[in-house]
């Protein structure tokens, strides 16, 4: 966009917000009474795919005669709970075994790319990741829990997260090239148990 005989400019914007919540759980204060004694497996799973870019038409940079500003800025933020769990002051009557297992899986992909040409040529390119996930297996407080068989708490979490900003500054005469990529995870995975089994 702008005076084609002045000013080129190039812009890119993409933001990607993906929160999510996987659970699979007896809740707070139910009761659950079984026949049979059977093993009793509480599971939940997600797998998640973030990909947020921004990238120009075209090759985004302009007239070399004239000025030129490409900026691109990717955003990809991903939030997500998976949980396994007895709740508070629940009972489970007549299980053998009992296992808690939650498993979480991401990948998040956040690129931004840009270019400028010009006499004058300023590219400001910004990509930023951020991850705040959650996995747990949890046994919540209460009275002791009577099993016949072993009992299982397991989280696992997985996270692959990449960052990119890349710019392509070509000037005759003053050229500002800015390329920043930032990263930020706060992931975290528990396993435990609130009362005595």
């Amino acid at each position: 966009v702008g005076d084609p005989s002045n000013v080129g400019f190039a812009g890119s914007l993409a933001i990607n917000i993906v929160i999510t919540e996987n659970e699979a759980y007896v809740g707070n204060s139910a009761g659950l009474t079984l026949h049979g004694t059977p093993d009793v497996a509480i599971e939940a799973d997600s797998d998640i795919n973030l990909v947020t870019k921004a990238t120009p038409a075209g090759d985004g940079k302009g007239d070399p005669s004239k000025i030129g500003v490409g900026a691109s800025v990717a955003f990809g933020y991903g939030e997500d709970s998976t949980g396994a769990y007895v709740g508070d002051a629940a009972g489970i009557d007549g299980a053998n075994g009992l296992s808690l297992i939650a498993d979480s899986q991401h990948k998040m992909d956040t690129e931004a790319k840009n270019g400028a040409k010009g006499s004058t040529a300023l590219t400001p390119v910004v990509g930023i990741s951020v991850a705040d996930d959650d996995a747990f297996a949890k046994l919540g407080a209460g009275t002791q829990l009577a099993i016949g068989g072993d009992f299982k708490a397991s989280s696992s979490l997985t996270n692959a997260v990449q960052t990119s900003a890349v710019g392509d500054t070509q000037s005759s005469s003053t050229g500002v090239g800015v390329s920043i990529a930032l990263t930020f995870v706060n992931d975290s995975s528990q396993a435990t148990t609130g009362r005595d089994l």
